[in-house]
């Protein structure tokens, strides 16, 4: 016989599970399960829970168990709680040669946790283009001395990141080798190992990684002390968050990877559980003690993951995580009565301590009692599926107006989070399992059938037992090539599968995504493979973690650096916030920016580049004493100004992080010394905030415009050349930031210098820095830009303080006046296609709701909109689609089934639409849609400025 046992170690109770897989039936898989009060040492609670599977399988033969898995959220606590005697201090070494040393590592990671885990910085010398050429030769006598400064330093945790090191890995492999060459005893994590493109989110990931590394090896070593406490020798594996397991070495070296993997673990056990659902899309409901998390199992039998980026101890990481909602409702939520005997649930709770409750024999009134007195009073009982306490201690205590009050305070919530997580209007299944889904009604509005399957208490537990080898490889290639690519792919995943202990023959491929690159041929595949574990290999390639190497769990880590007491920053009151405008100027705050970074990227239309990246930078230099002065245009003279902005791929700006373009750019022109403003190239994304960034380091103002009033894909797309059929970037300057500035003394038009910037783009690795001069400001500026972004942000800042975003689209509308937006549609979304042509990204994004269906298509950014095929707004307006869950917007390279968002149209200058020639520059026609006719959504007025208002 042979047996594999599966480990959950929660908050409030640890799951076990000891499995048959070879058997036909759950029923017969199931051979025990336990589930035990989680106590304070987690190997305790392993030991035991292990240890209860065989008190009533006496003819079990523990000889004969293969693996045991275990999931575990004590990782991740380690962050959620800044224990400084679990975390280790980092030194990060970046790859990057002169790019991204405007944004620091550690700059977004909250104030404390940064605190305890920062070590030191190093910039060095490499890095690689998209194309894979370097950005500079890696130098190792550089790499020597930063050693010997980590060293002196008495650091022991260190990472790499190289910009284009998911693709190009060499030049970090060089470095590890180097530094422990030099170093001897240290932990290098390279970055590539961990996620992909994305620089800050995967060296952010990274950090994280290399600090719990210490603590999670200690805690790796005490589960497998307990494991072998029980007389078990067979191989132990670790639950990751996608759905598959981690053997011993990957789990010592990537720890991270287990972040979060509790609810994953329901998922799959849940799988495991369908019965005759088997290869359909589900949704699975885990309750807990305290949180009911809502997921969707696809029909692979994993769950759908979110977008590329997640946030980890209130740090945004590049790690797919599953996409699961949670909501403050379990078995140990705190029920109330108000007043006028209506019912409240939570969100407190006593879930870590249920004899608390009534029916665990204390006087506190939980969901689990309201719902057991309920199934006493009005179902047969004789299946009992309560896993705690005395039913017969509730029967009677509660009021059966108070039930029916409950029930329909349970169904809303249930059924509001199932509805999100569902990808189209029909109705699909829904399993309930975990401990606490007893709470839950059998008939949820939207489901199409509800099952609470046998063994619904230990899903976690089984979904752990059942875990499977997963490998994914990934490349950049062409598209003309995308065949060979991905076979490519597929044959490196199946023999990393092998490497980490797949069984051959049960290798299957289960995904295979790609991503294209704007502005160039290129795509980035990725193939994940799957297979079920080979146990036999399996105990050939797990590391000893026999007794002599086992550190006790109680001795602490010693970590000397205690990070120093702070005051925690004032909560900002967004509505009753006031900028600081004196004497017509606006001193721009780190309030105003976030405002700004929200409202730039809805500007963008879905283009532009997110401006995360960008706003940090600003941030910076505030905190460094530079100011950001904003003025309105000289409303008494014309004059004349520069422009600045970024040209090139967003998936390059995402990993190249900017460096000094901008500023090489700028010293380029013969004007240099006598400029005294400078706008924006477009208000739209990442280039909202460059106008900022350099008006702070001249120390020039920054007017209160821009010459796109949103994000357009192509340069000459501005107000200049709706004006004029003056060639507007003659003289231009441009600058990749790496030694190669290019001045462009004439073009023969607007058009032209397209054709010339874009070929040069592609020599350039594909972001430039880009400086003209703008004549005749007062007459080509898109008024007040920079207070309408403002304006916007705050709007969802203020509907995200007061819990308010189902109402977003709603506060934004009315935050730009009457007649100036409107909401378009919500929905959800169901369909998206996307290929790159001409270096551009052209598709459609498809959005669903009960009644209608919304495609809009884009080329880079929107461009038109139409509801179940009757066009409803085109550019010139401005299309933006905004995530209903966060009020932010969702830009064409994060577009992804689910989502659900609202899409709002607003209303552009007036320079866009009052001429032929302005919309022969902005309208369909510009983008060869000679069919599709422009009406206005609304109607445009002046946005309000800042500067007026509160001066």
């Amino acid at each position: 016989m042979s047996y594999v046992i599966g480990v959950d170690v929660g908050g409030t109770n640890t799951d076990s599970v000891l499995l048959d897989p070879t058997r036909a039936t759950v029923g017969e898989s199931v051979i025990s399960w336990s589930k035990q009060v989680t106590s304070a040492s987690a190997a305790e609670a392993i030991e035991q829970s292990v240890e209860a599977l065989f008190q009533s399988q006496t003819s079990v033969v523990k000889t004969d168990v293969l693996s045991v898995t275990i999931g575990t959220t004590h990782f991740i606590n380690a962050v959620v709680e800044r224990d400084c005697s679990k975390l280790a201090r980092v030194a990060v070494l970046r790859l990057c040669g002169p790019y991204s040393h405007s944004v620091p590592p550690f700059t977004d990671f909250p104030r404390d946790l940064a605190d305890v885990i920062k070590g030191y910085v190093g910039y060095l010398k490499g890095g690689y283009h998209v194309g894979g050429e370097q950005i500079e030769r890696l130098d190792e006598s550089e790499v020597v001395e930063h050693a010997r400064r980590i060293r002196d330093l008495g650091l022991k945790a260190i990472v790499v990141t190289g910009v284009f090191s998911p693709v190009f890995s060499q030049q970090e492999q060089a470095v590890a080798s180097l530094l422990t060459e030099e170093l001897g005893d240290v932990s290098v994590v390279v970055s590539h190992e961990l996620s992909g493109v994305g620089y800050l989110e995967r060296e952010n990931l990274s950090i994280l990684n290399a600090s719990v590394k210490r603590y999670s090896t200690r805690m790796i070593r005490a589960f497998a002390k307990a494991v072998r406490e029980t007389q078990i020798e067979a191989p132990i594996l670790l639950t990751q968050n996608d759905g598959t397991v981690l053997t011993v070495p990957e789990a010592l070296k990537v720890p991270i990877r287990t972040f979060s993997s509790g609810t994953t673990n329901s998922m799959r056990g849940a799988s495991f559980l369908l019965g005759s659902l088997e290869g359909q899309k589900v949704i699975v409901v885990d309750v807990g003690g305290t949180t009911t998390d809502v997921g969707l199992l696809l029909e692979s039998g994993y769950p759908r993951k979110t977008s590329s980026f997640s946030f980890i101890g209130g740090v945004k990481t590049r790690l797919a995580m599953p996409q699961v909602e949670s909501v403050g409702l379990g078995g140990g939520s705190i029920v109330r009565i108000t007043e006028n005997n209506d019912v409240s649930i939570g969100p407190d709770s006593i879930g870590s301590d249920l004899t608390r409750s009534v029916v665990g024999g204390g006087d506190t009134l939980t969901a689990s009692d309201v719902a057991i007195c309920a199934q006493l009073e009005e179902e047969d009982h004789s299946s009992n599926i309560y896993a705690f306490g005395d039913p017969e201690r509730v029967r009677g205590k509660v009021a059966k107006h108070i039930v029916h009050h409950y029930r329909c305070k349970v169904v809303e919530t249930v059924e509001k989070v199932v509805d999100r997580m569902k990808t189209s209007p029909e109705d699909i299944p829904v399993l309930l399992v975990g401990g606490g889904s007893f709470i839950l009604p059998s008939n949820i509005r939207g489901a199409s059938e509800v099952r609470r399957p046998e063994f619904f208490a230990v899903a976690n537990a089984i979904g752990a037992a059942i875990g499977k080898i997963s490998s994914i490889a990934q490349s950049f290639g062409s598209i003309d090539n995308k065949d060979a690519m991905i076979e490519k792919l597929k044959k490196e995943a199946v023999a990393r599968a092998i490497t980490k202990g797949a069984m051959e023959d049960t290798i299957r491929i289960i995904d295979i995504a790609e991503e294209e690159i704007p502005y160039t041929n290129m795509h980035r595949f990725e193939v994940k493979a799957i297979a079920d574990v080979d146990y036999k290999r399996l105990k050939q390639i797990t590391v000893n973690l026999d007794d002599d190497v086992y550190v006790p769990e109680s001795v602490p880590v010693t970590n000397k650096h205690v990070p120093e007491l702070r005051m925690k920053e004032p909560t900002v009151d967004y509505r009753r916030y006031k900028p600081s405008v004196i004497n017509k100027e606006w001193n721009l705050s780190t309030t105003d920016l976030e405002f700004l970074r929200i409202g730039t990227y809805i500007l963008g239309c879905g283009g532009g580049g997110d401006p995360y990246a960008q706003y940090l930078s600003a941030k910076i230099l505030l905190q460094r004493g530079y100011r950001m002065t904003v003025v309105d245009a000289d409303m008494e003279k014309d004059y004349n100004s520069i422009s600045v902005g970024f040209v090139g791929s967003p998936t390059v700006a995402n990993e190249r992080i900017q460096g000094s373009e901008i500023m090489t750019a700028y010293k380029m022109l013969s004007f240099s010394n006598n400029v005294d403003s400078v706008l924006g190239l477009e208000i739209g994304g990442g280039n909202g905030f460059q106008a900022l960034l350099l008006g702070a380091e001249l120390g020039i103002k920054i007017i209160d415009g821009d010459l796109m009033g949103r994000a357009y894909p192509m340069i000459w797309q501005i107000t200049p050349n709706v004006c004029s059929e003056y060639p507007c970037f003659s003289p231009c300057a441009i600058s990749d930031g790496n030694g190669n500035d290019i001045l462009i003394k004439n073009t023969k038009s607007n058009k032209s210098a397209e054709d010339v910037i874009r070929a040069i783009l592609s020599e350039l690795g594909l972001f430039v820095g880009l400086v003209t001069e703008v004549k005749n400001v007062n007459r080509v500026l898109v008024r007040n830009s920079v207070s309408l972004a403002w304006r916007i942000g705050r709007a969802v800042c203020i509907a995200k303080q007061n819990a308010d975003l189902g109402n977003v689209s709603t506060r934004i509308v009315e935050c730009l006046g009457q007649n100036a937006a409107v909401q378009l549609f919500q929905g959800k979304i169901v369909g998206v296609e996307k290929k790159v042509r001409k270096g551009y990204v052209f598709g459609e994004v498809i959005i669903e709701n009960e009644a209608h269906t919304m495609k809009v298509q884009f080329q880079n950014e929107n461009i038109y909109a139409t509801i179940d095929g009757e066009v409803v707004a085109s550019v010139p307006d401005l299309i933006s689609v905004i995530d209903s869950e966060t009020g932010e917007a969702v830009g064409t390279p994060d577009y992804r089934y689910g989502i659900l968002v609202v899409v709002l149209a607003l209303s552009p200058s007036n320079l866009w639409t009052d001429t032929e020639r302005a919309l022969q520059i902005g309208g369909p026609s510009a983008f060869g849609l000679d069919e599709v006719h422009y009406t206005p959504t609304g109607q445009y007025s002046k946005p309000a400025s800042v500067i007026d208002q509160y001066t």
